[in-house]
């Protein structure tokens, strides 16, 4: 699978909105995993692409998982930077009174402008997005039960993957429900399978889709995977070492829970999907044990040593 190409020096992760920190499945651990992966394994830069209202969020959980932030407009690879979607009015500086004359874009520190989506997409050689709503087909966003949040989903991260396909730049979608972007290349499987389908199927594909039970767990699998191919390209033994392990996820847990992030579920800290913290382990535990695996099947046998002089004997 084609994980990272060789376009250029970063990747980029977009991530789900936060509508209201109160009512949140935090997946941002994903998302900082990659940023570690990528630091370690690939010397990459990667970039955090969120709404306005996730800043806070996004830099507690890089924070809390030990993610190194540069906020300079080029950092050098092997850091995270993080870039919201903002509104900017000329008339207030509240967002929520924008006007036809507000200026929106991504805001990258340093740069004085706001990038529109065909800028950002031609920043990456790669955009990954884990469960974030996509445009259905009649141009609306819905969660998974129906409800359309159009109006709170801000950034135009469908404009992002139809720039990046259009400059050929890859992308790759996680989702669990059919709704989330990237869903665009199953949408007719959702329609028929998932209840709601044929409201919420999202519309936009990705060039590579991983359908999962917990959109989390997508995206743990694809940093496994990718350790994994590291570790078969170069041997090295600092792949394992940057697996996602559940003591870091609940360290980003607690780092979120500090800025009001809770599960939209269970209205509680320090869980995803209203799953118990032994669920996430046997999925943790799980990937460390494919990878192991792949490990030893994959590194080459020594050849048996014979005593010469006991054959002679």
């Amino acid at each position: 699978m084609h994980l990272l190409g060789a376009r250029g020096a970063s990747a980029c992760v977009v991530i789900e909105h936060i509508e209201t920190v109160q009512d949140k499945r935090p997946s941002l651990y994903v998302c900082v995993c990659w940023g570690l992966l990528c630091q370690a394994l690939l010397g990459k830069r990667v970039v955090l692409l969120t709404d306005d209202v996730c800043d806070a969020a996004v830099r507690a959980a890089c924070v809390a998982s030990g993610c190194t932030i540069d906020a300079s407009a080029d950092p050098p690879a092997g850091y995270v930077q993080i870039v919201p979607y903002v509104k900017h009015s000329p008339h207030s500086d509240d967002a929520e009174n924008c006007n036809v004359a507000c200026r929106v874009g991504f805001q990258v520190a340093g740069v004085p402008e706001l990038l529109t989506p065909r800028d950002m997409a031609d920043r990456f050689d790669h955009i990954v997005s884990i469960e974030r709503a996509g445009q259905a087909a009649d141009g609306r966003c819905y969660t998974m039960r129906g409800r359309d949040i159009t109006d709170v989903v801000v950034a135009p991260t469908d404009a992002l993957f139809r720039e990046a396909a259009a400059l050929g730049v890859a992308t790759t979608g996680v989702g669990d429900g059919g709704n989330e972007l990237g869903m665009g290349a199953v949408a007719a499987s959702v329609r028929q399978h998932i209840a709601n389908g044929s409201t919420i199927a999202c519309a936009t594909p990705a060039d590579y889709m991983l359908a999962v039970g917990v959109s989390n767990w997508g995206g743990y699998a694809l940093c496994a995977g990718l350790a994994g191919l590291h570790h078969m390209a170069t041997r090295a033994p600092v792949a394992r070492k940057c697996l996602p392990t559940l003591e870091t996820e609940l360290a980003c847990l607690a780092g979120l829970a500090n800025v009001g992030v809770v599960c939209g579920i269970s209205g509680e800290a320090a869980i995803v999907d209203g799953l118990t913290v032994d669920d996430h382990r046997a999925v943790f535990d799980g990937l460390r044990a494919s990878f192991d695996t792949l490990v030893r099947n994959s590194t080459p046998e020594q050849p048996a040593t014979h005593d010469s002089g006991a054959s002679e004997r």
